[in-house]
């Protein structure tokens, strides 16, 4: 999908409408021989956009909900001073998986929309709708 809209020019996440516009200019490429290209490519978006707004979209969360920072492994010493190299390693690989959960690059919200923060339990769709915007890292 990143590459879709990346050809399609797009900085931020579109709209629906934005996305639909952009792909009939663009139909030779997105739609061709049979529209089935371009619809999927619409469907496929919406369906997307359509997702609950989560935490682990933007940072690397544990799976209780707790956003995690990148373990180093200076901070990982037993009582004796030694680095213990199992916890750190365990909590690493907690945190690379994590980080393979977050989906969006640093995210621009307007003040509108940060004022009302219990949106962001809303969609994508309607963050994108109401001023959030929003970069794909994958």
């Amino acid at each position: 999908m990143k590459e879709t809209l990346d050809e399609l020019q797009f900085e931020y996440l579109p709209t629906p409408v934005e996305l639909w516009m952009s792909l009939y200019d663009n139909w030779r490429l997105y739609f061709g021989v049979s529209q089935n290209s371009g619809v999927e490519t619409y469907t496929d978006y919406v369906k997307f956009i359509t997702q609950p707004l989560t935490l682990s979209m933007f940072v690397p969360v544990s799976e209780e909900g707790e956003v995690l920072e990148e373990p180093e492994r200076i901070n990982y010493k037993d009582i004796d001073g030694n680095y213990d190299e199992h916890h750190w390693e365990v909590n690493k690989f907690e945190y690379e998986k994590a980080k393979e959960r977050v989906i969006f690059e640093r995210c621009e919200i307007a003040e509108e929309f940060a004022a009302r923060s219990q949106e962001l339990q809303s969609t994508i769709e309607y963050g994108i709708n109401n001023g959030l915007q929003l970069k794909l890292i994958k």
